[in-house]
């Protein structure tokens, strides 16, 4: 469509002609209501909403609106599926109504050429900002004129760029390009041309060789490397197969041999706008195998070195994730057990339950927990751990194994025993203070008569006076350790040689 055409087609619009409303067909009813206000305010025409494909085509043939503004993922008849529909037309005149189409998933350059191809208007995320809705609902009711660089209008799609200092071959491609309703930049130097491609909008350029031979910079390499989507064909004088080479070596996609008709060109635009979207497509997937290798390997990281040991199985207990906490709890390698029964390896001899037990348990929970449960290192030490299992489903909700999360604790096991030892060992510091006030007494006794034994026998030998200081001192020596007893607040024990045998470390208790 050429430039006067395009013009009266805006006029037209702007008149009137067509009933003075605006229809909205989208599933979300709080984002139709929406724009529903959006438009209304900001262009003071009437908007009605309905929710589905079938609606919109009720409306349009009852009562045609001005501007149809459709969600892709419409129920019963999607936003593709109608744009087809009313250009086919289904009733007299529905193929010049303009058809928005928004979305909130389909965001690749395919989505967009399907736009293109099903002859919509515009495309446009259910996102986008409210002037830009605003900004597009305006174009395509002729109140503004568009931007011959406007990303969102599929007239626009497509961008080529051809640059020649020949007048008479840009002349010739730009009515060639007219004609098949195809957009074209014509410029007579890179200087002039940068700031467009610098748009990001350019999907083609076609330039003439002649500029590659100058002394001005220009490098095919150059280009490539700014602009490494954009698809490059070179306009060359036959029977130059070197620099051919050369240039199809340095990032050129085409060549196009003199001379070339405006067809010609056209047709290489064409080539290369499907070249652009191939690259594009791919950009897009290895964006998102990026990003998901970006999570995987997060997740990876966070399974592997967290301190508890880690598991997966499969449906028959094959080992499948085994990480470095597992590692040091078993001592057996990732190497060693993925892909193994996990029952022949973990399960201590007489353990009765197996990975099919778990299976069956999680089939019907969907996880449990265990606070302690038996296992087996790779010394053949059994050893206790608390245990929590889950289930492993398929996105389509398959149980296709389980995953267990383990902590070893022995450590816990052992504090345990050692606070009963210690509460044990404080009860019988109780009654050793209880005892202490018997005791003292009767060692009282004794001190007094073995003293006054030595002080009053007149005929008392030297083994006597011995005997009786030996009886003194054994009886200081049982005071003292009464005494000590009576004041321990945080006994030690010390294990001897006799098995089963815990006594006092007086030394370091206090």
């Amino acid at each position: 469509m050429n430039t006067a055409d395009q013009h009266n087609e805006f006029e037209a619009m702007a008149s009137g002609d067509r009933s003075d409303y605006i229809l909205v067909a989208d599933g979300n009813l709080d984002l139709s209501s929406q724009m529903k206000d959006l438009l209304q305010t900001a262009l003071g025409i009437p908007v009605q909403c309905v929710c589905d494909g079938l609606a919109v085509i009720e409306k349009i043939r009852i009562h045609p609106p001005r501007l149809v503004l459709a969600n892709v993922d419409l129920p019963r008849v999607d936003g593709f599926q109608l744009c087809r529909l009313i250009n086919l037309p289904i009733a007299e005149g529905t193929d010049s109504i303009r058809v928005i189409l928004t979305t909130a998933e389909y965001l690749d350059v395919v989505a967009e050429q399907v736009a293109h191809d099903v002859q919509a208007f515009a495309y446009l995320h259910t996102s986008a900002e409210p002037d830009t809705l605003i900004r597009i609902s305006k174009v395509a009711l002729g109140i503004l004129q568009p931007d011959p660089l406007e990303p969102h209008l599929m007239n626009c799609r497509g961008n080529s760029l051809l640059v020649s200092t020949n007048d008479e071959l840009l002349q010739i491609a730009v009515k060639a390009f007219e004609e098949s309703e195809t957009a074209l930049h014509s410029k007579h130097s890179m200087d002039e041309s940068w700031p467009l491609l610098d748009t990001g909008l350019v999907q083609c350029l076609i330039l003439d060789s002649r500029l590659l031979h100058g002394n001005d910079g220009i490098s095919i390499a150059g280009i490539r490397n700014d602009y490494r989507k954009l698809s490059i064909a070179i306009i060359a004088d036959p029977g130059d197969a070197a620099h051919y080479i050369r240039w199809m070596e340095a990032g050129a996609d085409n060549i196009i041999l003199q001379p070339c008709s405006g067809m010609a060109v056209l047709k290489a635009c064409r080539e290369g706008l499907l070249l652009f979207n191939l690259r594009s497509v791919h950009e897009q997937i290895q964006e998102k195998i990026d990003k998901l290798r970006s999570v995987s390997d997060y997740l990876d990281m966070v399974i592997d070195y967290s301190q508890e040991s880690i598991f997966s199985c499969d449906m028959n207990g094959t080992v499948k994730i085994w990480n470095k906490g597992a590692e040091k709890t078993y001592g057996y390698t990732a190497e060693e057990i993925i892909g193994q029964n996990v029952d022949k390896f973990l399960n201590p001899p007489d353990f009765k339950r197996n990975a099919g037990d778990v299976i069956r348990i999680l089939s019907q929970r969907g996880s449990f927990a265990e606070s302690e449960v038996m296992r087996r290192r790779k010394g053949g030490e059994e050893f206790p751990v608390a245990a929590t299992y889950s289930s492993l489903l398929n996105s389509l909700g398959e149980f296709i194994g389980f995953s267990v999360v383990e902590r070893d604790v022995t450590p816990v096991k052992a504090l345990e025993a050692e606070k009963i030892k210690s509460a044990r060992l404080r009860a019988i510091t109780q009654t050793a203070v209880t005892a202490n006030d018997h005791i003292n007494t009767p060692l009282g006794v004794i001190l007094g008569y073995s003293q006054f034994l030595k002080m009053k026998l007149a005929d008392i030998t030297e083994s006597d006076t011995m005997a009786l200081d030996t009886i003194q001192e054994q009886v200081h020596k049982i005071k003292g350790i009464m005494n000590k007893l009576k004041l321990m607040s945080d006994p030690i024990v010390k294990n001897y040689s006799i098995e089963g045998v815990t006594m006092f470390d007086l030394s370091k208790s206090k």
